[in-house]
């Protein structure tokens, strides 16, 4: 798909590749419908080249808290590590996305505001 230059964005997570089809998102367009997606800073830069409208929401988060999820996970430390050696960089994200909510542990308050924000 990276060589068709059928995704708009695409990036690498522990050992995984993920990436969004353009033609899956005008398609979800094309039908009326909004498209809520989770994605890292330059997956969101990118749909906003792409696509007009593109709200991003900075998901802001305790580091503490952060760090205990990352160290729980079932991945590589290695993963681990550079999940944690990227913290400090991915929350100056907050500065240049259009909204921050923040997650204190209720993620169906946080999924609430979200959809407040966006609908």
């Amino acid at each position: 798909m990276l060589e068709n230059n059928e995704l708009f964005e695409s990036s690498m997570y522990a050992g995984h590749g993920f990436g969004s089809k353009k033609s899956d998102v005008d398609a979800l367009l094309c039908d009326g419908k909004t498209v809520l997606t989770i994605m890292d800073i330059c997956g969101a830069m990118s749909l906003k080249t792409h696509y007009k409208n593109v709200v991003t929401v900075y998901i802001k988060r305790d580091k503490r808290d952060l760090l205990a999820s990352i160290l729980e996970k079932n991945s590589s430390n290695e993963d681990k590590v550079n999940r944690i050696i990227s913290i400090d960089d991915e929350r100056r994200n907050e500065e240049i996305c259009d909204f921050v909510v923040e997650n204190n542990g209720d993620h169906n308050a946080s999924a609430d505001k979200i959809i407040e924000l966006l609908f």
